[in-house]
């Protein structure tokens, strides 16, 4: 799934980087109206979806980390943050699913479809206070048959 632009270590860092802002801010739009999670998490995804850096900084703890999996790349609050440009651009044309997901905590799964591929993946988050201090993603399948 990851394009041949993102081919060796520095490419995966910034691969890594972009997937965590598509896995974040594509979920905006039916996310935010899901009444089943918490605050913080309906505002982190307005705010995704909006590409609202300064709510963003507000939602996330100073040390909050990025953590994905598939990937190995952990992002801090700050390499987060600095991604929002790339996706800004990234995400025309995306179309982007939520429901809830099935894990324990706090869990969304989400199905991205793009004009040439589709992924699905689940996030999970840790709060602190009102605070998003971690968010974990994984992809689950590469397909997002019966989403």
């Amino acid at each position: 799934m990851t394009p041949a632009l993102f081919s060796g270590k520095s490419g995966r860092h910034a691969a890594g980087i972009l997937l965590a802002a598509l896995a974040a801010v594509s979920i905006a739009g039916s996310a935010a109206a899901n009444g089943n999670l918490p605050a913080p998490v309906q505002a982190w995804y307005q705010a995704l979806g909006d590409v609202d850096r300064t709510g963003l900084e507000n939602l996330l703890t100073d040390d909050a980390r990025i953590d994905l999996r598939d990937l190995g790349v952990v992002q801090t609050r700050n390499e987060f943050l600095d991604s929002l440009d790339a996706w800004a651009e990234a995400n025309k044309g995306a179309e982007i699913l939520t429901r809830q997901g099935k894990g324990e905590g706090i869990t969304v799964e989400v199905c991205y479809r793009f004009p040439s591929n589709e992924a699905l993946f689940e996030e999970s988050f840790e709060l602190a206070g009102e605070k998003i201090a971690l968010s974990v993603q994984r992809q689950i399948s590469e397909s997002c048959q019966g989403f």
